[in-house]
């Protein structure tokens, strides 16, 4: 298994760091660190879920049992079996002075970044690592928030970006993209999302362990306002269109008693 010795990860427990962690072992790749950023005990970082913090046993781990990827295996059980050094973290924000500190101390000029979502800060940009995130979507006609269901209700076709990222919002420079056919009755929040960014990530991975460098190109101008987070009724469309429960039942039998 090789050593990504360059690159390292600023990882949350969440699904998409899972499928991260999972696809980049399943290539017999492996980072040369994790930053593991926790809350307290018993609280949730947004997209976070209560079985993400469950603890899985670690024991010669098998990664091709699932044709995704296994959200039931923590984070933990990999670091552990795959003996990945670790630093945990306890913070409510990544923008937290001891999260900046510890990126800072870590050697290497790469991070990729899972963290949860909202603003990174100047403090966080700044501290000395080029921070590679995947954003689901198109760019740059697709920055903002759950932006997959917005391609997929205007092109019928999702993808994703991995970029340097920048103080403006999905602005920075593109490193590898990808368009995927719509999802076939899978999870789009916790499965199919985190798969193509996944996916994504180790192709820019592989093509910068056979070139020795990351190629980066700048975005394009645009001056389209970003998504904001997608109401429930066009999210109900798109997946209804691929046959995919929506989750909160409460709020589709809301809305099937309006439209009557």
């Amino acid at each position: 298994m090789e050593t990504l010795s360059n690159i390292g990860m600023f990882l949350v427990n969440n699904t998409r760091s899972k499928a991260y962690l999972q696809y980049i072992l399943k290539t017999n790749m492996k980072p040369a660190y994790i930053i593991f950023m926790q809350k307290g005990q018993g609280t949730l970082f947004p997209g976070q879920r209560a079985e993400d913090l469950e603890i899985s046993s670690t024991s010669n781990i098998k990664l091709e049992r699932c044709e995704y990827f296994d959200a039931d295996l923590s984070i933990d059980a990999l670091i552990q079996d795959f003996d990945i050094p670790c630093h945990i973290v306890i913070a409510e924000s990544p923008n937290a002075p001891k999260v900046c500190q510890a990126v800072r101390e870590k050697a290497g000029k790469y991070m990729i970044y899972s963290g949860p979502g909202g603003i990174i800060l100047k403090e966080l940009l700044d501290a000395g690592k080029k921070l590679i995130h995947v954003h689901s979507g198109t760019l740059p006609e697709y920055r903002g928030s759950t932006t997959m269901y917005y391609e997929l209700l205007n092109a019928a076709k999702c993808a994703a970006t991995a970029i340097i990222m920048a103080r403006a919002l999905d602005a920075g420079p593109v490193l590898h993209s990808r368009r995927f056919e719509p999802p076939a009755g899978v999870n789009i929040d916790y499965v199919y999302d985190a798969h193509c960014r996944a996916t994504v990530l180790v192709e820019l991975l592989e093509k910068y362990l056979e070139e020795g460098f990351f190629q980066a190109q700048k975005q394009p101008q645009s001056d389209e306002a970003p998504y904001y987070i997608i109401h429930p009724a066009l999210k109900q469309i798109v997946l209804s269109r691929y046959g995919i429960e929506y989750e909160n039942s409460d709020w589709v039998n809301c809305l099937a008693r309006g439209m009557k």
